[in-house]
C-alpha cells in the first residue's frame, strides 16, 4: 500500500473537489507560492493543516448541497 505525503493527499483532495492552490491560498489569506511550498515541502505546523483542513471541509459540504439541489430540481 503506498504511503502518500501530506501535500499529495492534500493535492488530491483539491481536485476531487474542483479547486486550485490559488483558490486555497485566497481562502487562507496566503500567497499561491506559500501553499506550493507547504505542499512540497514537509507537513506545515498543525494550526496551517487546521486551516487547510476546515476549508477543505467547507468546500466538500458546498459540493454536497450542489448535488442535492440539482438532483432535487
Amino acid at each position: 500500500m503506498p504511503t502518500y505525503t501530506y501535500g499529495a493527499r492534500i493535492r488530491a483532495r483539491l481536485h476531487d473537489l474542483g479547486h486550485t492552490q490559488t483558490e486555497l491560498a485566497d481562502v487562507l489569506n496566503v500567497t499561491p507560492q506559500y501553499i506550493s511550498h507547504v505542499l512540497s515541502g514537509p507537513p506545515p505546523s498543525p494550526k496551517i493543516q487546521r486551516g487547510i483542513e476546515d476549508v477543505l471541509r467547507q468546500w466538500r459540504v458546498q459540493n454536497i448541497q450542489r448535488r442535492r439541489k440539482h438532483y432535487a430540481g
